[in-house]
């Protein structure tokens, strides 16, 4: 987790949890916490979706009047092993529900379970001029079963390594770049990841962020492209997503703060183009 001093606060760059359009990711920015230290993180996300990119980018509404809702209670936990390595880890509880009218009248399947639980190792290779790490993640699929409809996740196990780059702006926030290779086991597509963020603190208690996060498929998935599954639209084997992030921070002291999120989704290909709010609430020690 990135954590830049700034006019007398912690300024925390973490990435989002949400699994709205994209599986769920726990990646931070570059800096890692010091040994001993320990971030939590609980958030709660809500989508409404109704439209989804087809295979030439265009936005298109689900057919038969079609509505995918989810929330999401999300932990994101990291604790430094020491100075230089931090482990991370996050687990979802989603409840999901899709809807669509049928000609026996409408159908609506609903499921709540766990999603796919990630665990990653965070390693800080340089702190100067920049800081730079490397993060490898595992993403597990033991905790659900993806034959109940609609589906938490899609079953199978994905393995990431993700390169990151921060550097502190002081006194004007900080700015961060992140590209990694995410392997998926089975039928999905491999995906290339890519995250540009910079955040910045506004009075000593409040503070913001942005973010651009995206998936660009790899294009090799045994399946034909755009086939969603589990009923799920964020379930697609092989789809291209861009989101753009903005959070408004308020640091009680140092331990505690809260967090409002929204994410757009600006573009993509065979996935379901849902926008998100998140409220988290932190505690770090």
């Amino acid at each position: 987790m990135a954590k830049t001093r700034v006019t007398g606060i912690l300024l925390v760059p973490l990435a989002l949890l949400g699994s709205v359009g994209l599986p769920s990711v726990a990646t931070a920015g570059a800096w890692t916490q010091a040994k001993g230290s320990v971030y939590n993180r609980l958030a709660v996300n809500y989508a409404v979706i109704t439209e989804q990119f087809d295979d030439s980018g265009n936005r298109v509404a689900f057919p038969n009047n079609g509505q995918f809702t989810e929330w999401n209670i999300t932990y994101y936990g990291e604790r430094g092993l020491t100075d230089r390595l931090t482990v991370v880890g996050s687990l979802p509880v989603k409840f999901l529900q899709d809807q669509a009218e049928t000609a026996f009248g409408t159908q609506t399947l609903r499921n709540t379970a766990f999603g796919d639980l990630d665990l990653g190792v965070r390693y800080r290779l340089l702190a100067e001029p920049a800081v730079l790490s490397i993060f490898l993640l595992g993403k597990f699929p033991y905790l659900y079963d993806e034959k109940t409809l609609p589906a938490t996740g899609n079953g199978q196990v994905d393995t990431e390594l993700r390169f990151l780059v921060g550097k502190s702006l002081y006194p004007y926030g900080y700015g961060g770049i992140e590209l990694g290779y995410r392997y998926r086991a089975e039928e999905p597509s491999d995906e290339y990841r890519y995250l540009v963020e910079y955040g910045l603190s506004l009075t000593p208690r409040v503070y913001a962020r942005t973010k651009l996060d995206g998936i660009k498929s790899v294009q090799n998935a045994d399946q034909i492209s755009g086939a969603a599954s589990g009923a799920n639209p964020t379930l697609s084997p092989e789809f291209d997503i861009g989101k753009l992030e903005v959070t408004a921070g308020y640091a009680h002291n140092r331990n505690w703060s809260g967090e409002l999120t929204y994410t757009g989704v600006l573009y993509g290909k065979d996935i379901g183009a849902g926008n998100m709010v998140q409220v988290a609430l932190v505690y770090a020690f």
